[in-house]
């Protein structure tokens, strides 16, 4: 057989084999039971053939390969296992895919893992809302105490109170599934939620309004005197009247950040900084932050800082200055004493632990290598388990 000829076969062989679907057991196939036109062929000559057939699918399969999505806390690059806690106001996390969360006040989730599909989150505690993009194959799941609630392009919310062992699910629009490690399972609709207690029970119900879903009728009772039909008067034409605009607060609690920013522009954010609350100005800085602005988001924190001095909300502030100090001014070193501050004034806080890891990751950046030492034993002394945690050992064994 010529060099031309055994080309040709292997040339067949390979278009044969390359077939983006199937190929693999198409190979097998041919090896297990060969056909009359393959045992014609020298030994020699099918497995050259068979092999570069199985190079043809190990290649196509890696073209074929997707990266799993990605996702961000407030434009800054996380990564899953990263236990993500929002402080007084709500946090966003953004999908590659366009799918974000948002998490309430006070919940705490983890990113378990990130597929091409989708991503599996656990929440430890809280309520976070879900608005996940309609896709082919997308797949999303939330992992609450023994439940699982699994979503395919849907909205809707999760809220679980661990002490309570109580699980609240409600869907805006979609279908979702509920399911207990025991084997139960309930699938809801949009408008509908599910309330499960510790005692077991599963409620499925509308989701609740101002007004019931359906009138109600009542009949008149057997002795009433029939009632005589009049013609209706003539109804007027309702007047239209402007709806009221929305304040920047209420923008910012709907999770409209840029909005909320510009409605506090257009009322004067000077304004606001001198007469606002403790808790309405750290929203306005977190609008701030979210909505794009960082210089907005650094004059809330330090007009919180300077007006309410001592407060819980100002101490919040300073670990939001050092935060938007790292991630936004690109200055490890004013993000790390920010950090400090703020362990200073609570050193078992809510979020000590996110300060901790923060000023490790900011002193390592800044190339303080003494400092970043101190820092990983400290961080390793209250946080032995914490997402930190191999960091500082890491800064350590330098």
């Amino acid at each position: 057989m010529d060099d031309r000829s055994l080309a040709a076969r292997i040339a067949s062989a390979q278009d044969e084999a390359g077939a983006r679907m199937g190929a693999r057991t198409a190979v097998a196939a041919r090896i297990a039971y060969p056909t009359r036109r393959d045992r014609s062929l020298p030994a020699g000559v099918l497995l050259m053939a068979v092999a570069a057939a199985t190079l043809v699918v190990l290649w196509s399969r890696q073209t074929d390969e997707t990266p799993s999505v990605t996702f961000d806390v407030d434009g800054r690059a996380a990564v899953a296992g990263e236990w993500i806690a929002p402080d007084l106001v709500s946090e966003r996390l953004s999908f590659s895919d366009g799918s974000t969360v948002r998490l309430d006040p006070r919940a705490a989730v983890r990113v378990r893992t990130l597929e091409p599909e989708g991503a599996a989150l656990v929440l430890e505690r809280g309520r976070v809302e879900l608005d996940v993009r309609k896709r082919p194959g997308a797949r999303w799941t939330v992992e609450a105490g023994p439940y699982v609630v699994s979503a395919l392009g849907t909205r809707f919310v999760v809220r679980w109170e661990p002490a309570a062992r109580e699980l609240e699910v409600a869907v805006a629009h979609g279908r979702v599934s509920v399911r207990h490690r025991d084997g139960r399972e309930a699938v809801l609709g949009a408008a509908e939620q599910l309330r499960a207690t510790s005692d077991g029970i599963w409620r499925v119900e509308p989701e609740r309004d101002d007004a019931p879903s359906t009138p109600i009728e009542v009949e008149a009772p057997p002795s009433a005197p029939p009632i005589e039909a009049r013609p209706a008067p003539p109804r007027r034409a309702p007047v239209a009247r402007p709806s009221p605009t929305p304040s920047w607060r209420s923008l910012a609690d709907e999770g409209r950040f840029a909005d909320a920013l510009a409605r506090a522009e257009a009322e004067g954010f000077e304004r606001i900084l001198e007469r606002a609350s403790a808790d309405d100005l750290l929203a306005l800085s977190t609008a701030a932050r979210l909505g794009g602005s960082t210089a907005r988001a650094i004059d809330g924190c330090d007009a919180l800082r300077r007006r309410f001095p001592g407060t819980r909300q100002s101490t919040v502030a300073a670990f939001q200055r050092g935060r938007l100090a790292f991630d936004r001014e690109h200055d490890p070193r004013s993000a790390a004493r920010w950090m400090a501050i703020y362990l200073t004034e609570e050193p078992d806080g809510e979020l000590a632990r996110d300060a901790r890891g923060r000023r490790l990751e900011a002193l390592r950046t800044a190339g303080l290598d003494d400092e970043a030492r101190d820092a990983a034993r400290e961080y390793l002394a209250h946080h032995p388990e914490g997402p930190h945690a191999a960091m500082a050992r890491q800064t350590l064994a330098r």
